[in-house]
């Protein structure tokens, strides 16, 4: 698995040290120094370090694991397992940007063990907002034994790549393309091939939900960036998720997804259930 750094504070703070210092006068040298500590202090107030990838300075090892959005101390493994590379080099391949790793490791862990649970409850497995499939690319991968299974997918998106209007809910290509949406259907479908038993369904939501015949839902995955459509979705489907089935909200606490987490718990509250906001921005719910 490839993994790109950006340049630390402390990459720059400390590269004095291999400097000629004979060249530079004490003003120059001083002024790097603290610029260096300015950028390394800026950076670890955003989490945006990565201290434990350097090597020689171990009272600086602050975090196991950080990116821009989420930093731990904690034991973090599970990276380290062979399914779990496996998975996350598929939802990079899937991304279709050889230059993909924006950190994404705890979203799509947390992912692979609502969708194993979903799995395991016997029901059909259902992403809103698929794109060009990071993530259930990432889930199919992480069941070696998928092919003896019973559980269905289906993934629903419009497989297009215009940006998205979030007062309107719908794509508008007056926007431009998004980087991260589906190149398009026959791409998508092209991820997915070597699999059985995934449907795509092309269309806007919550409309093509009535296209096909899903059944018992144990896993719902919501990533459609509208708190418009997203809500209506998941009213729509509450009733079809079977007793301890997950829905894994993708932006629900994320930065600017406001509209998101107040509508969202909105719905809750209707449902007479809770939301479990998680570290990476996503949100939880437990089918009572």
């Amino acid at each position: 698995m490839r993994t790109f750094r950006r340049l630390t504070g402390v990459d720059i703070a400390f590269s004095l040290r291999d400097r000629d210092e004979s060249r530079e006068d004490l003003g120059t040298k001083t002024k790097k120094f603290l610029s260096g500590l300015r950028l390394l202090f800026k950076n670890q107030c955003e989490n945006k370090t990565e201290l434990h990838e350097i090597t020689g300075w171990d009272t600086l090892r602050v975090w196991r694991y950080s990116t821009s959005m989420l930093a731990t101390k904690h034991n973090v493994s599970f990276m380290e397992s062979p399914s779990f590379r496996a998975a996350y080099d598929a939802a990079v391949v899937a991304a279709n940007r050889d230059h993909w790793n924006a950190g994404m490791h705890f979203r799509v862990h947390q992912a692979l063990w609502c969708a194993g649970h979903g799995m395991r409850l016997g029901g059909n497995l259902i992403e809103l907002g698929t794109g060009r499939g990071m993530i259930f690319s990432a889930i199919l991968t992480a069941a070696p034994d998928w092919e003896q299974r019973d559980n269905q997918v289906f993934l629903f998106d419009t497989f297009s790549s215009a940006s998205m209007n979030t007062e309107t809910g719908f794509q508008d290509v007056a926007l431009g393309e998004s980087p991260v949406y589906a190149v398009s259907y026959e791409a998508t479908r092209k991820t997915f091939e070597r699999w059985s038993r995934i449907t795509l369904v092309k269309g806007n939501l919550p409309g093509t939900l009535s296209e096909v015949e899903i059944g018992p839902i144990s896993f719902l995955h919501i990533d459609l960036n509208s708190h418009i459509v997203e809500s209506e979705c998941l009213m729509r489907l509450w009733n079809q998720l079977v007793p301890g089935a997950i829905v894994l909200l993708d932006d629900y606490a994320h930065v600017n997804s406001e509209k998101q987490y107040h509508a969202m718990n909105s719905c809750a509250e209707k449902l007479g259930v809770s939301i479990l906001t998680l570290a990476t921005g996503q949100g939880l719910i437990i089918r009572p």
